[in-house]
């Protein structure tokens, strides 16, 4: 019995797959990437923008329709608003929600095939099956309690969980002494982590300190780990850049809000965290801002890109976006361009606003045009072609770090990651899952030439 996996979204939802294909392969599926051999199709739906639900609604029904020629079992899951899983639920055959994926045995009727027991108590303590075998994602958090007025996460996702840091940890560690070079802490709001931790913990940390040689560190001895009892997401980031392991770390997605000063020296204090801050903004405007539930004026969030900069040398800034949101005027408008050249992000998502039921601002009127957005969003992105290119074209002769992402035989030619998550092609021997330093020698708005 075969499986195929459609997964659209962030990288929470990826993360989400790859602990779904595990319980998958733990029934005995194996894994298609044609859909059209399949005996169970699955999606992990996004709601955040109204394109992704309309692809699931044309791929249902292809599904649908191919029922008709052979056996074929589908279902749901992911991030689902109420509206279209009403509506779904008449075209799937299940819906799952992902809390509630050590259940899916026995939805699909295959609890007899299960090999081994699944875990009960969160669906993050399933070992997920990675579809990388050099990189991993490590979900950190999970919901989210900001309640954006243009966001459906926390009507999809629910609260604010904030996963334990002994889990967190020991993941990290399995995956690590298995090879993985690269890994990306995720979670809606990922600085925001904060958990209570009691004598378990300290025996669990005190274990790792003794089998890695751990050094004294700084964030072990504030009065929030000590007195308190709490860790953080410095605390986190602390222990794991410890580990003696050759590796880095990436951390999305951040909130500007809880980027403390306290944070921002720990994340300069690191030797594995990579020098690339993603940091979303969403509108340059404070009024904009103020009407998307966003705590932070302009003027912060500058604050904090300048003090990031100043304690990482070399740092590269992405962002987040959205143009046409409710009411935005040409003048507020331009001030998210000015701001992005004020900035010179190295990349951003730009995104032309689309309401989403059940947030708070489906209620309001969506008055931009459509072809005012499209104005909007190419001429932002025009901006940012040039603040990359002018970027980009400073790395020219400088000696960075990649990590290779894979091989093109035919080429001879090596494509990866730079530190500050810039694409690069350099020609040489396979150096797929290796890190290697390449000298840039020429450089597009969207990526690096180099050689060895």
């Amino acid at each position: 019995m075969q499986y195929y996996l459609l997964t659209i979204g962030c990288q929470m939802n990826k993360a989400d797959s790859e602990r779904l294909a595990a319980v998958l392969e733990c029934m005995n599926f194996s894994r298609t990437d044609n859909e059209h051999s399949a005996d169970l199709i699955g999606v992990v739906a996004c709601a955040v923008r109204q394109k992704a639900m309309d692809r699931i609604y044309g791929k249902i029904s292809a599904w649908n329709a191919e029922k008709k020629r052979r056996p074929l079992t589908t279902f749901l899951t992911g991030c689902v608003l109420d509206y279209d899983r009403k509506r779904l639920a008449v075209e799937f055959d299940h819906f799952i929600e992902m809390k509630d994926l050590n259940r899916l045995p026995d939805i699909l009727g295959r609890t007899a095939e299960v090999k081994e027991a699944l875990p009960t108590d969160s669906y993050l303590s399933i070992t997920p099956h990675h579809t990388h075998q050099y990189k991993a994602y490590v979900p950190i958090m999970n919901g989210c309690n900001s309640f954006c007025t243009y966001c459906a996460v926390p009507y999809t996702r629910g609260r604010e969980t904030s996963r334990s840091p002994k889990d967190i940890i020991a993941e990290v560690i399995n995956l690590l002494e298995n090879g993985t070079k690269e890994i990306l802490l995720i979670g809606q709001i990922v600085n925001k982590y904060f958990v209570p931790v009691d004598a378990d913990f300290d025996k669990f940390l005190f274990g790792v300190v003794e089998t890695y040689n751990l050094p004294d560190l700084p964030e072990l001895h504030t009065s929030l780990f000590r007195e308190k009892r709490i860790v953080n997401f410095g605390t986190l980031i602390a222990i794991l850049d410890a580990l003696p392991f050759d590796y880095w770390i990436r951390y999305t997605s951040p909130h500007p809000k809880w980027f403390t000063d306290d944070l921002i020296a720990t994340v300069a204090r690191s030797k594995k965290l990579v020098p690339h801050l993603h940091i979303p903004v969403q509108s340059g405007d404070d009024g904009m801002l103020r009407k998307m539930l966003r705590p932070y004026t302009v003027e912060q969030y500058k604050d904090i890109v300048h003090k990031m900069r100043a304690a990482i040398p070399g740092l590269a800034v992405t962002t987040d976006v959205i143009v046409g949101f409710c009411g935005e005027t040409d003048d507020q408008y331009e001030n998210t361009k000015k701001l992005f050249r004020e900035i010179n992000y190295d990349m951003a998502y730009i995104n032309q606003y689309s309401p989403r039921p059940g947030a708070k601002a489906s209620n309001w009127e969506d008055d931009v045009p459509h072809d005012e957005k499209e104005r909007r969003e190419s001429e932002l992105n025009n901006v940012l072609r040039q603040t990359a290119f002018t970027n980009n074209q400073r790395q020219v002769g400088k000696i960075v770090r990649v990590l290779v992402d894979e091989y093109d035989d035919a080429k001879g030619e090596n494509t990866g990651k730079t530190n500050t998550f810039k694409t690069i092609k350099f020609e040489g021997p396979d150096l797929a899952g290796q890190f290697a330093e390449v000298t840039v020698a020429s450089a597009e708005a969207w990526g690096l030439r180099g050689n060895l």
